[in-house]
């Protein structure tokens, strides 16, 4: 090990939600890929309001093995607030997040530990095969696509949370306080330097994702609204085009009446312009108000998340 690497800590930050039955899973397997690094280690257990004995296992777990440290934050804040709160507690000089159901193998932490000595501050993992549903992988796609579209911030296609920090990207990340948060954009938004290691990911011990639709939906629109205000712009211009429209027609229509006396005629296609141009508008309002919505939660300033309990961590927020 090089001089200057001596005494360098990793944290390994996972945040938990009903995972009582994967944890001992979990440190199992991350112990001796940690033991073999030559880094000293630790592992923080967020337990982001479980409603199983989460908490209890991750305490039993911290009983075992002292360098299993615990967050029981005091109800469900979502996983991009557990991952946050487990950065801002992490003391190591790297922070690799990664999910407790074992998708991300911890097999693949030497391989990001040796970019991260190569210099890279950010190295993100790319899961090469997604053994998803074919309307998942679908879905994923052109949310990618999309939000590449939208974000003047790139955003690599197949790249999850699963990823090593270094202590620059982390105190970044700290400094960032918005309350709908997208990590893996913020990540890349710090402009640090980065690499990428690719992996097979595996099927979820739980049996399936932690992310519902609903969830996934949520979390594609904080990143397209955290990243992008072209939702906004594309507004603009559809009402733009619309107001341009309706005046030619009603141009045409007094034309033809002063000059050919044909009167308008058609209450169906009066009916579905008007309902049409309703739904547009309703569209519109709809975007202004998800970022008015935004604005209002940030505007509040209340604190990302509250503590309920903790196994070797100094409380400081």
């Amino acid at each position: 090990m090089r001089d200057h690497e001596r005494g360098k800590t990793i944290s390994v930050v996972v945040p938990c939600y009903n995972d009582e039955q994967v944890l001992g899973q979990l440190v199992g397997r991350l112990k001796p890929v940690l033991d073999s690094s030559s880094f000293p280690w630790e592992i923080l257990l967020v337990n982001d309001g479980s409603r199983d004995e989460t908490w209890r296992t991750i305490l039993e777990l911290g009983q075992r093995e002292e360098r299993v440290r615990g967050i029981d934050l005091s109800r469900n804040f979502g996983h991009q607030i557990a991952v946050t709160a487990g950065l801002d507690f992490c003391e190591g000089d790297c922070a690799v997040v990664m999910d407790s159901d074992l998708q991300d193998p911890p097999e693949l932490i030497p391989e990001l530990l040796k970019k991260w000595q190569e210099g890279f501050e950010i190295v993100y993992a790319v899961h090469e095969e997604r053994q998803d549903s074919f309307l998942k992988r679908l879905g994923a796609g052109a949310f990618y696509w999309l939000l590449k579209k939208l974000s003047g911030t790139p955003l690599p296609h197949q790249a999850g949370d699963f990823r090593l920090m270094g202590r620059p990207v982390v105190e970044a990340l700290r400094r960032i306080r918005e309350r709908h948060r997208y990590i893996r954009g913020l990540t890349f938004w710090t402009g640090f330097k980065t690499a990428s290691v690719s992996y097979t990911r595996t099927q979820s011990l739980r049996g399936g994702s932690g992310y519902t639709f609903k969830k996934l939906v949520r979390l594609g629109m904080d990143a397209i609204a955290s990243f992008s205000v072209i939702p906004l712009r594309i507004s603009f211009f559809i009402g733009l085009f619309i107001f341009i429209l309706s005046i030619v027609c009603a141009a045409l229509i007094i034309f033809f009446k002063i000059f050919y006396g044909i009167p308008y005629r058609g209450w169906t296609s009066l009916f579905v312009g008007l309902t049409f141009f309703s739904g547009v508008q309703l569209l519109v309002l709809g975007v202004l108000g998800e970022y008015m919505g935004r604005i209002y939660e940030e505007v509040k300033g209340r604190p990302l998340y509250f503590i309920q309990d903790v196994l070797r961590v100094e409380t400081k927020y």
